[in-house]
């Protein structure tokens, strides 16, 4: 090996041993957290236990709401059943007092869950859940982030951040009315934009006492005779309950979207349940609006008023003199 080939390696391995060094994981603890039946106007407490590997600096954690992933909904779990759950958004039903917070692996925190669980920790951080009177009824599930930083003053290169675990965790809000996931799809509405382009709105009403995430999928499009033009689908879109909701799924074609009559056959999928309706559309024809030259109309001088004023200073000549 020559001395270039020598010289390479050894600035290769200065730059790149700053960022093993600061590599690290964090997690918390419980993995879930069952905080159990919860009541409307009630204000709940969530602790959470930081956990450092061994050679970590010492850090500050943010903590950040974020919602739990779709999947979750999809199977029952010990402590959560998707059918008696609530889709709503409760990201501004939890704060923590002290955010971001200081976590030095050097602490130690000894902490025995109900179930017997023992867990070794390095931070306890305290959250407040706060439930709305207008809470909906049954399971909520939600999950907290961490994003960890070198404190102010310390030398680093930055964190190569390895294995972040969130935290979840889940609670049932009881209230007199129990949940209930059910709605339908009420109405087909079809908008044209362009002659390429053609927006169907698929109107969903909640007839339940939960808010859905619904979404559309497998809307088929049929032309006059039979034939399938077009399968659509959509995002989710949070509905309330005794609120309809407009789902929109967007028809595109390179060529021109030829007006006439059609059928659709619109699915929509909530999770626990789903949706279904048909109805003929007529799709209008496109609008254009005709462009052309401006019409400049030329304005004549006002010849009347030269007389006038020559009327007047006559008039004026014949009293002075």
């Amino acid at each position: 090996m020559n001395w270039k080939t020598s010289l390479i390696v050894f600035i290769m391995l200065l730059l790149v041993s700053p960022v093993q060094s600061s590599a690290l994981s964090i997690g918390a603890a419980p993995g879930v957290a069952n905080l159990g039946k919860v009541y409307p106007g009630q204000n709940k407490l969530v602790d959470v236990y930081l956990i450092l590997s061994k050679d970590a600096p010492p850090l500050l954690v943010t903590l950040n709401y974020v919602p739990a992933h779709i999947d979750f909904f999809y199977k029952n779990h010990t402590h959560f059943i998707p059918a008696l759950s609530s889709n709503e958004d409760i990201s501004s039903w939890l704060v923590f007092p002290e955010n971001p917070v200081l976590v030095l692996p050097t602490n130690t925190i000894i902490h025995t869950f109900p179930n017997g669980e023992v867990v070794k920790a390095n931070k306890k951080v305290t959250g407040i859940l706060h439930i709305p009177e207008d809470a909906d009824p049954g399971y909520h599930v939600g999950s907290i982030d961490f994003s960890p930083r070198l404190p102010s003053g310390r030398q680093g290169t930055g964190l190569a951040t390895i294995a972040i675990t969130r935290f979840l965790f889940v609670f049932y809000v009881e209230k007199n009315e129990k949940p209930k996931r059910e709605g339908k799809i009420t109405d087909i509405e079809v908008y044209r934009e362009s002659d390429k382009r053609v927006r169907i709105d698929i109107l969903f009403r909640n007839t339940g006492t939960d808010t859905l995430l619904v979404r559309a999928d497998n809307v088929k499009i049929y032309n006059n005779i039979g034939l399938l033009e077009k399968t659509l689908s959509s995002g989710y879109v949070r509905i309330k309950p005794k609120e309809t909701g407009i789902i929109s799924v967007y028809w595109y074609n390179t060529s021109k979207i030829e007006s006439g009559d059609y059928r659709i056959e619109a699915s929509t999928y909530y999770i626990t349940g789903s949706s279904f309706k048909e109805k003929y559309v007529k799709v209008p024809q496109a609008v254009f609006v005709p462009t052309g030259k401006s019409i400049t109309i030329k304005k004549e001088f006002p010849w009347w008023l030269i007389v006038i004023i020559i009327a007047l200073v006559c008039v004026l000549i014949y009293w002075k003199y």
